[in-house]
């Protein structure tokens, strides 16, 4: 390493190892106070890195520095504070329809000046744990140590890289991988957020569905010609706007599965056939029957509210801090204490209309 790289270097103070990998570390930079990652990569992603620090794309780390260190790569680059699709979903569950698909454009805005530039760059390992939503909702792909610049002529790839499930036939030697590699990935990406599965184990029905099968044709040239034309089915009014209506649907209900929505019906009328069977005394025996029937459905409207912020019924769980760590017992005792305050408040409603009405 030259003295002039060493001293570039020796300006980042070790913070911590991150996310548990000895190879990617936490930094600041002592002069700036900037926190930064810095990681080791194989020497020959230099030509990427360089690449992707001559450019500036939102939703791609910043590189700060791409420095040669004997047979390995010292790459600085941007922090970014959020988690990934992969720790969002086993944390607080999949995502709805609608959001997927708003986070599958944005990442074809990401990769569109990458794919369209003089010389294409392929991301092909666009999976749920390099892909990063930031508190601020921007998305960002995170990990190009697999990515390659794409040269015409060739029949395939001199390296054959991908993960499994995420990577197209041509990432394992079936041909030269472009632009519709990620194309195929982004289809599997897509299916995941929303049913928590590769495309073989299961798709979601309707024009979604047909996507993210286009997506992952087997034959390149049977999936989207590009990531503008993919964009442009997706935010088609038809294809995002009966996802939107279907959200408002009641928990059960918004797949139209049939099976779901029969189980959910027989779960409906259960709560209400325990709801009206509950008896409410005073002192003297029985009270009177609308007392009987305005606390029989308080009740049922504090268990509805119950099954509907479980379900995370147009997102209302996600506002609730206590029901969405990632911490299983915090959930559960948060549920429980949501559910002790809803019949709480169903029996203090109940009171108030009794007196008052």
């Amino acid at each position: 390493m030259k003295l002039s790289d060493e001293y570039r270097l020796s300006q980042y103070k070790d913070l911590d190892i991150l996310a548990g990998n000895a190879s990617v570390h936490l930094v600041r930079n002592e002069a700036t106070g900037m926190i930064c990652v810095q990681k080791r990569t194989a020497i020959d992603r230099i030509a990427v890195y360089e690449y992707l620090r001559s450019m500036s794309v939102p939703g791609i780390p910043h590189i700060y520095e791409c420095i040669e260190d004997g047979d390995s790569l010292v790459i600085v680059e941007e922090y970014i504070n959020g988690r990934t699709i992969e720790e969002i979903v086993a944390a607080d569950g999949l995502f709805t329809p609608e959001r997927a698909l708003e986070i599958i454009a944005e990442l074809c805005d990401i990769l569109k000046p990458l794919h369209e530039s003089q010389d294409p760059l392929i991301c092909r390992d666009l999976k749920a744990a390099n892909i990063m939503i930031e508190e601020s909702k921007r998305v960002v792909i995170v990990d190009f140590d697999i990515a390659r610049i794409y040269r015409p002529g060739l029949n395939k790839d001199t390296t054959l890289l991908g993960t499994e499930g995420y990577a197209a036939p041509e990432q394992f030697g079936f041909g030269q991988t472009d632009w519709r590699t990620d194309i195929y990935a982004l289809g599997v990406l897509l299916n995941y957020m929303i049913t928590g599965k590769m495309p073989a184990d299961g798709m979601p029905s309707g024009r979604v569905g047909d996507i993210i099968s286009r997506c992952t044709r087997l034959k390149p040239d049977e999936r989207y010609a590009n990531v503008s034309e993919l964009k442009a089915q997706i935010t088609r009014q038809d294809i995002v706007h009966p996802e939107c209506r279907r959200k408002f649907l009641p928990p059960g209900f918004r797949t139209l599965k049939p099976w779901k929505m029969i189980i959910a019906l027989l779960g409906y009328a259960g709560i209400t056939a325990v709801c009206c069977a509950v008896v409410y005394n005073t002192p003297d025996g029985p009270a009177p029957m609308r007392e009987q029937i305005t606390g029989r459905i308080t009740l049922w409207i504090s268990q509805m509210v119950m099954i509907f912020i479980v379900c995370n019924y147009c997102g209302i769980r996600d506002r609730m801090p206590i029901v969405k760590s990632r911490y299983l017992f915090v959930r559960i005792a948060g549920y429980i204490i949501l559910e002790f305050l809803l019949i709480l408040a169903a029996a203090a409603v109940s009171s108030f209309i009794d007196i008052f009405i």
